[in-house]
């Protein structure tokens, strides 16, 4: 063990110090990771733990390498949640844990405060066991198969092994932490409120009524979310049954009457986020799937940096790239003929003898 004290002076990188933002039972600890002049090293960031005053511990574990090819600084977030209570940021201890090449493993110490800076505790170095080299060498070998300077390419040709389970659960877990971290987000800002208008009672059946509304802004609500209806005094709650463009029906537990001339929609899209994000929790088989394996893998890799005008455009191009790899994004604003590529698609790989599964957050894209 080599103690350096409060400073970065025999390390090949330095953190700057922390800020935290804490809504209740949810907090998240920024920081900014820059890699030293002239290094050569190649750092991961292990685990991190924050220590309450009152001695109640949480450990995050989402490890990730800082690539040396890309640049030398990186923004960095480290995400705590408790579904049981309220976390206490103020003379917590925060320790930061980053594994390198050269087999050594960095410890950095912070007092944290809810009213005042962060403070440097201290900078630790040790040994790596056995386990924390693994562990880096499996992430390290992982993070080359992922990066692709341009478009993705076909398949590995691999049968499963251990070593993609462990990657592919480490890769889970950071899309259900930043889950967590979206729906926290939006239970503090209390959902959005949309103002409808034209509001008409279309069906009823004892406890429930079905209502149709003119929208302000053209929105894209999935079905099923839970949703908040306020006319004058009365609020009343309910589901999106359809949104659609300018246009959403809404079930409702109360009678608002035959017409409404204005209404406000209060969403609540977590509830949705709740779902996902516990069945991420509770694993998700990968099993054999290619295409599942390429997602979880490379899924952030597939994004592109060149400007717009170097995109690909236009229907057939989509056709084009869809029929010739395996995985193909598009993305369009409304009106763009989206729908129509897509049922042009289905046809196409249908009359080749291939299935063709749609699907949708909206059951009226899916039907149309």
């Amino acid at each position: 063990m080599i103690i350096i004290g409060k400073s970065y002076s025999d390390t090949a990188f330095r953190l700057h110090l922390p800020t935290c933002l804490v809504f209740d039972n949810y907090a998240k600890i920024n920081f900014k990771f820059e890699y030293k002049a002239g290094n050569t090293q190649r750092i991961m960031y292990y685990m991190s733990n924050l220590t309450e005053k009152v001695k109640m511990s949480y450990t995050d574990t989402s490890s990730h390498l800082y690539n040396l090819l890309d640049k030398k600084i990186y923004w960095d977030s480290i995400c705590i949640y408790d579904e049981k209570r309220k976390i206490f940021i103020n003379d917590a201890i925060l320790k930061i844990y980053f594994l390198s090449d050269n087999d050594e493993k960095t410890e950095v110490t912070f007092l944290l405060h809810s009213s005042k800076k962060t403070q440097l505790l201290n900078v630790t170095k040790y040994p790596m066991s056995i386990s924390e080299k693994e562990i880096y060498k499996l992430k390290a070998n992982s993070e080359k198969v992922n990066l692709i300077k341009d478009e993705p390419k076909d398949f590995r040709e691999e049968s499963p092994n251990d070593s993609f389970v462990v990657d592919a659960k480490v890769e889970l877990e950071k899309y259900r932490k930043a889950l967590m971290e979206e729906r926290n987000f939006l239970k503090h800002e209390g959902g959005r409120k949309y103002k409808a208008t034209n509001g008409k009672l279309i069906a009823s059946d004892k406890s429930e009524y079905l209502y149709i509304f003119d929208l302000e802004t053209e929105l894209y609500i999935a079905d099923e979310s839970p949703v908040k209806i306020s006319v004058g005094n009365s609020i009343t709650k309910g589901l999106v049954l359809m949104c659609e463009d300018f246009q959403i029906i809404v079930q409702v537990e109360l009678n608002l009457g035959d017409r409404i001339a204005n209404a406000f929609l209060s969403v609540e899209p977590w509830k949705l986020l709740d779902a996902l994000e516990n069945r991420l929790k509770n694993s998700i088989d990968i099993g054999s799937s290619e295409i599942a394996k390429q997602l979880i893998h490379q899924g952030p890799y597939m994004a592109t940096t060149r400007p717009i005008e170097q995109i690909a455009k236009g229907q057939q191009m989509v056709i084009k790239k869809a029929m010739s790899n395996p995985i193909c994004i598009v993305w369009g604003p409304p009106g763009t003929g989206k729908t129509y590529t897509m049922s042009e698609l289905a046809i196409k790989f249908f009359d080749e003898g291939k299935n063709v599964l749609i699907v949708s957050h909206s059951n009226v894209s899916v039907d149309g």
